[in-house]
């Protein structure tokens, strides 16, 4: 590395010294001596410090030379008598190359925009309902209401009331908070990263982390100790974490994306995406990922498609947002998106969602029905400057060219963290925070945790069920009142929650009541009922169902419910066998909505034709 900043150096400062109108090779040999030495040590230490990759234009060189070049030739330029015209001029002449060099970087887009677009492999879903096998129906017990400020208040407490005081020589760094599923289960993960040099110096390792419950906001952090961690970012010299990748055989990849994630067995590791451009200095893919024991400092790599099921972020958050940028924007080409004529003919654009403390955030971290892990975002035209949604995009999060784009009209998330924050006008230190996607029922749904801010940190409020198409918010301070009311909701406005889901999660059930109650929430009644044979109590709205006022114990009755894993499930399609009570208009025209929109999501040939009679049969009632 020393010997590579003396030749950068000595080409950086190439100078040659005219006296008198003639060249004067002592004065030549003197500056590029003096040059090569002192620039040399400036290089070198600038080489240490900043640790750039070689990889790119000119095998990333050009990173590397441009800066010093160009500051030695101005200052060259200003030490040569009008007599030095030679010099003067090769000084000038590479400045203009270095210029020209980073002009054809930063137009990488304008001559590949093509190419960029067509990086990531895009699966497009016409769906302007509901994305259907991305999100299953909402399993109550996994909803994260927990943010990453929420989570950083929990964190600095449990650190802050330990016996053993660490946290005079420790701290927790919000940025390296990240969400993992740990054992099916989210949770926030942070290393206890050292607080200045004096504390690392004196202490030399970490002892541990902190693991913060994503899914209940009531639960206590937890402190992991018993570790020594000698190789964080926070650490110095040879133990700092990115020199010591970077310094272990990784100077010729660009490495994105330090995050400290743990194993199923809760074993501390730093994992980090090693990436390359593919189109001179743009177009990044994903090649590896590396793992890094912070014990040991034993390093580990596993190519995109062997990454250990532990590990949830193969795709940093930057390229995946380049990915969905380009796929919205370059659709019609670089002069379309960012030319100086206004056309943006079919541009979109990634929203952003902006808090009340001030905070923006385009992607954020997700996991599907499919147990994997994406960035999401939702998409806007560049033409409204509305809160309108026109699709939403999912990057896979472990396999990096993988993108997922679902059309669909509705509210993007600024549209739906403005619909909660409505409801605490009159509470100005509470406010809605991350905005999680999930499917309830068939409906696009934001569920928005609210906080309260405080002067010992974020505290826990309520949450928000927001209708991605309406923006109507249900907010109560449980999920389990929210999903309730939310239910209602859905309810009121006829939509029908078994025939917006995949036909595979339908549960189509006879049986006899065993027990049945009325039960009052929020003003609202519904009735409970057990059946023979069940594991689950079900609930029907008398509203869309007004036989089930009048079914008793014993009565045979036949439902159809969506299993979410709940102890209460809602029932889309209600009948009772031993009541013949005339079936209302609205019933048969919601029965009728039900068995077209289920043939419509069916391949089933046959199954296609039993539906078709139960239609012609529904159109003779």
């Amino acid at each position: 590395m020393i010997l590579e900043a003396f030749i950068v150096a000595f080409l950086s400062f190439f100078y040659l010294g005219w006296s008198n109108g003639k060249f004067d090779l002592a004065k030549t040999i003197s500056v590029n001596i003096a040059a090569t030495v002192i620039g040399g040590l400036l290089i070198g230490a600038l080489f240490y410090l900043i640790l750039p990759a070689y990889i790119g234009i000119l095998w990333g060189w050009y990173g590397v030379i441009a800066l010093p070049m160009i500051i030695g030739s101005v200052i060259l330029i200003i030490m040569s008598s009008n007599e030095d015209g030679w010099g003067i001029l090769i000084q000038i002449g590479k400045i203009a190359v270095v210029l020209i060099g980073f002009l054809i970087i930063i137009t990488t887009g304008f001559f590949h925009s093509d190419e960029l677009y067509n990086i990531p492999q895009v699966t497009e879903i016409q769906n302007t309902s509901a994305p259907n096998g991305i999100f299953d129906p909402i399993d109550t017990k996994h909803v994260r209401l927990v943010d990453q400020d929420l989570a950083y208040s929990l964190a600095h407490n449990i650190i802050g009331s330990d016996i053993n005081n660490l946290g005079s020589i420790y701290e927790i760094k919000k940025e390296e908070i990240h969400i993992q599923m740990v054992k099916n289960h989210e949770y926030w993960v942070a290393p206890l990263e050292f607080q200045d040099y004096w504390k690392w110096d004196n202490r030399k390792t970490s002892p541990g982390f902190i693991m913060i419950d994503a899914e209940d906001p009531f639960a206590e952090a937890k402190l992991y100790t018993g570790y020594n961690m000698r190789y964080m970012p926070s650490a110095y010299w040879g133990n700092f974490l990115d020199r010591h990748v970077y310094t272990n055989g990784y100077s010729r990849v660009q490495l994105e994306d330090f995050t400290f994630e743990v194993t199923d067995e809760l074993l501390p590791r730093w994992t980090v995406s090693k990436t390359k451009p593919t189109i001179n200095n743009d177009g990044y893919i994903v090649e590896s990922v590396i793992s890094v024991d912070p014990e040991s400092g034993k390093i580990e790599e596993y190519p995109v498609g062997q990454v250990p099921a532990w590990i949830d972020r193969v795709t940093p958050e930057r390229i995946a947002k380049d990915y969905a940028t380009w796929r919205g924007a370059l659709v019609h080409g670089w002069w379309n998106a960012y030319g100086f004529v206004n056309i943006h003919e079919d541009v979109n654009e990634l929203t952003t969602v902006t808090t009340k403390n001030g905070e923006s955030q385009e992607m954020f971290f997700v996991y599907g029905s499919d147990n994997k892990p994406y960035w999401f975002s939702g998409m806007t035209s560049q033409s409204y400057s509305d809160q309108s949604l026109t699709s939403i995009v999912l990057v896979d999060a472990r396999d990096p060219t993988r993108m997922i784009r679902i059309k669909m009209s509705g509210a993007n998330e600024q549209g739906a963290l403005d619909a909660v924050n409505s409801y605490f006008t009159n509470y100005p230190d509470r406010f809605g925070t991350a905005i999680i996607p999930y499917n309830v029922y068939g409906v696009l749904t934001y569920i928005i945790p609210v906080d309260s801010h405080t002067s010992s940190g974020n505290i826990f409020q309520a949450v928000g069920f927001v209708d991605a198409m309406s923006k109507h918010a249900v907010v109560r301070e449980t999920k389990e009142l929210a999903l309730e009311e939310y239910k209602d909701y859905l309810a009121t406005k006829n939509i029908n929650k078994v025939a917006l889901t995949s036909e595979s999660q339908n549960r189509f059930l006879t049986g006899i009541v065993q027990r049945i109650g009325e039960v009052t929430q929020s003003g609202k009644s519904s009735f409970r009922l057990w059946l023979d044979d069940s594991d689950a109590i079900f609930s029907v709205n008398p509203t869309f169902f007004p036989v089930v006022s009048v079914t008793n114990v014993n009565d045979k009755v036949n439902i159809t419910y969506i299993d979410t894993g709940d102890t209460v499930l809602e029932v889309g399609k209600f009948s009772n066998e031993n009541v013949k009570a005339r079936i209302g208009k609205d019933q048969i025209a919601l029965d009728r909505e039900t068995a077209n929109l289920t043939m419509q999501k069916t391949e089933n040939w046959d199954k296609q034709q039993e539906l078709q009679k139960e239609i012609e049969r529904l159109k003779g009632r």
